[in-house]
């Protein structure tokens, strides 16, 4: 939470605070908070929807820029 509530890790193209680029990151985490726990409570039903929460969450992590997710 240190992270998502720092103003000073959402700079603009001025090096000032980007409430846009901040609002972004904080709906990515709660896209992240929701597909988590949609994988948790789908343990006794779909596999499918299990694994496509799974990949929806560390899309969107990607997409915060906090780890690359590639194989190769």
């Amino acid at each position: 939470m240190a992270i998502a509530t720092d103003p000073a890790r959402f700079p603009g193209n001025t090096s000032t605070y980007d409430p846009g680029r901040h609002w972004q990151y904080l709906a990515s985490l709660e896209r992240v908070l929701r597909d988590v726990g949609e994988v948790m409570l789908a343990t006794e039903q779909n596999e499918t929807a299990r694994l496509r929460a799974a990949y929806d969450a560390l899309n969107a992590m990607e997409g915060m820029r906090l780890r690359r997710f590639n194989v190769a």
